[in-house]
């Protein structure tokens, strides 16, 4: 709810844009505009917001100012995006992109790069839940481009994690254990502890499953070796059992029984 001395602000704010704008300030008169759509986006007012950033890509098509007209339609894609219209959202994000680049502002790009990633992946996951893979693989394409260009890591990491599952449900293994190793890369050089505890697990998973029992049992010795050094006793068990199960399908009686020892005996300390 807006209070008197904050409706005064947004009179003199809008007042002050409109003087701005007539004597030809374009940039003054477009900050102005932007403060006043941040004053309802605080408000979570998004169809307010959105006549202002309509009103900053009016001024700066007339102006011919691509970054203007970028800085609105990332405005204007965050007010759809928040109003979980997320197709005109992706459609804004993606012409502010094309903007930003067109006028090489990298940090800029990066800021709506970022938005791009959450609402390609809202779109991936929810094709990924109806069984449309073919399309949640395209968005998650598109997700990881993204995740790139806004330079972020875990994002990335997630990506070729969730395209590694649809491929291997889709009995393409040979590629999900490509798009796996790319996860456990990604996060080695990151230092995600806990997603490489998931990336040799499913990699080892992945392996076995398509016939390759040394690779499998390499990933799950690697698994036991971390969860040891970072005291995880449950996934120290899982790798025992596995191990215990691919050493008797390779014939090493010896070491299957051992390694199901150890996974009886974390398990039963649990």
């Amino acid at each position: 709810m807006q209070t008197e001395q904050s409706l005064l602000q947004l009179s003199d704010i809008l007042v002050n844009g409109e003087n701005c704008h007539r004597e030809g300030m374009i940039d003054q008169a477009l900050e102005m505009y932007r403060q006043v759509a941040k004053m309802f986006e605080d408000l979570n007012d998004w169809g307010t917001a959105s006549y202002f950033y309509k009103k900053c890509l009016d001024i700066s098509m007339e102006q011919k100012s691509l970054r203007g007209e970028a800085q609105a339609w990332l405005g204007l894609g965050n007010c759809e995006k928040e109003s979980f219209n997320k197709g005109e959202a992706m459609t804004n994000f993606e012409t502010a992109l094309q903007k930003a680049i067109e006028v090489q502002d990298q940090k800029l790009e990066r800021e709506i790069s970022k938005e791009l990633v959450k609402v390609y992946q809202i779109i991936a996951l929810e094709f990924q839940e109806h069984n449309n893979f073919d399309d949640a693989l395209k968005f998650f394409e598109k997700c990881l481009t993204a995740s790139r260009s806004s330079k972020n890591k875990d994002q990335e990491a997630e990506c070729y994690q969730k395209m590694g599952h649809i491929h291997e449900k889709l009995g393409d293994t040979v590629k999900a254990i490509d798009l796996l190793n790319e996860f456990l890369k990604i996060c080695e050089e990151a230092g995600y502890d806990d997603k490489r505890l998931e990336a040799h697990k499913e990699l080892g998973e992945a392996h076995s499953k398509n016939g390759n029992v040394h690779a499998a049992i390499k990933h799950f010795e690697d698994l036991r070796k971390l969860a040891q050094e970072k005291k995880n006793r449950k996934a120290q068990a899982d790798a025992f059992l596995k191990l215990g199960l691919l050493h008797y399908q390779d014939g090493l009686t010896r070491k299957s029984v051992e390694a199901l020892r150890r996974h009886f005996g974390l398990a039963k300390d649990d």
